[in-house]
């Protein structure tokens, strides 16, 4: 029979820390017993091993299991690692992955799970007091409309001055003048307006010429011939006259 010290026992801690070494929950321990098998030599009075088996196994042989990994409010896994620095995180299942190959020679193995604390929401900002809206400008009194100034009165257009008659100068007949016993014949001159007193005033003077001649019974034929004539353009002159004032 052998004693206990033909015993061997591995265990596995799993620690739980933040990234400053603080304890954030209990450590995880697992263990595996191996038991040596042999006899007691009798002459030496030693126990002889002669091979060692897992405890309720046939085999030098175990492994451990994979290990969950509790939840703490605040934080989340980052990392896990053993002793001999190998990653031990099941990225997957957010485990410590199982350990195989442990036999009665392995050591103990440590664990570290390290946890981060997690991002703290972002504090709303606090909104700002509002600011006050400026105060309308009041709108200035419109300015009372100027009267317009009435029109004048249009200037009544006087009447435009009549265009005085132009007379037409009157063609003036001819007048033969007898003096001294000669004819005489005036040129052309203006226009003068005799009346019936002028004609009579001219036919007395020839009677008063005629009576004046000679009273030998020898008459003068060129005399009397202008005299005649005389009085004839003065009857026409006068004629003429009168129906050119009609």
């Amino acid at each position: 029979m052998l004693s206990a010290q033909h015993q061997r026992t591995v265990t596995e801690t799993v620690n739980y820390q933040d990234q400053k070494g603080n304890q954030l929950a209990t450590p995880h321990k697992m263990t595996l017993t191996f038991n040596g098998t042999g006899y007691r030599d009798l002459v030496t009075n030693q126990n002889v091993i002669s091979g060692w088996k897992l405890a309720n196994g046939e085999e030098d042989s175990g492994s451990f299991a994979s290990v969950g990994n509790p939840q703490i409010k605040g934080y989340h896994v980052v990392a896990a690692t053993d002793d001999q620095g190998n990653d031990v995180l099941d990225t997957t299942t957010n485990q410590v992955k199982a350990q195989t190959g442990i036999t009665h020679t392995s050591p103990d193995i440590q664990v570290l799970v390290t946890y981060a604390a997690d991002p703290r929401p972002t504090q709303p900002t606090k909104p700002s007091d509002p600011v006050h809206p400026t105060e309308p400008t009041k709108p200035v009194q419109p300015t009372k409309p100027v009267e317009p100034t009435r029109p004048a009165q249009p200037i009544q257009p006087t009447e435009p001055t009549r265009p005085i008659a132009t007379e037409h100068p009157k063609e003036t007949q001819p007048v033969i003048v007898h003096a001294q016993g000669t004819l005489a014949v005036t040129s052309h001159q203006n226009v003068v307006q005799h009346d019936s007193a002028q004609q009579k005033n001219s036919a007395a003077k020839t009677k008063a010429t005629l009576n004046r001649l000679p009273q030998t019974g020898n008459s003068n034929p060129v005399a009397i011939i202008g005299l005649g004539i005389a009085s004839l353009f003065g009857t026409l002159g006068f004629a003429s006259r009168k129906r050119s004032t009609k």
